[in-house]
This record gives structure tokens, sequence and C-alpha cells, in this order.
């Protein structure tokens, strides 16, 4: 949880920030069916928790591009 705010509101105020709003944002949420509202709040995609690796590494090259992601670290 993210204090005094949920992740919607913090993607809202990322995306309404003109120093912050070309911030690509992937949104991993516990809450099922938040997707498309994650969407309409201006998040590139979104993740539901628990989630796999290979479902994040999928997400961030959607996001990023092709490349080397080390997720290892």
């Amino acid at each position: 949880r993210l204090p005094g705010m949920t992740g919607l509101e913090a993607v809202r105020a990322i995306k309404a920030d003109p120093d912050l709003k070309t911030t690509r944002i992937i949104l991993l949420s516990t809450v099922l069916g938040n997707r498309d509202a994650a969407l309409a709040a201006g998040a590139e995609t979104y993740l539901a928790k628990p989630f796999r690796v290979r479902e994040l590494r999928a997400a961030v090259q959607r996001v990023i591009g092709p490349g080397e992601i080390d997720l290892a670290s």
C-alpha cells in the first residue's frame, strides 16, 4: 500500500505533473479488475499481484522496447 494515496491516484498525480508526465508506468496491484482504470489514469500497462518474473519482464519490454533486461538484481 502507498501511504496517503492509492496506486491510481499516484498514476494520476504523476501524469498531471508537467515534469513527470512522460514517465512510463507499470501499475502493480492486488486489486483485480483495475486494469481499465489504470490505463485510463495513464499507466502504460497493469499487472495484478501476484505475478511471475517473466510477466514483469514482458511488461517492461512492452513499455521500454526490446533489449536486455536484468531482473535478477
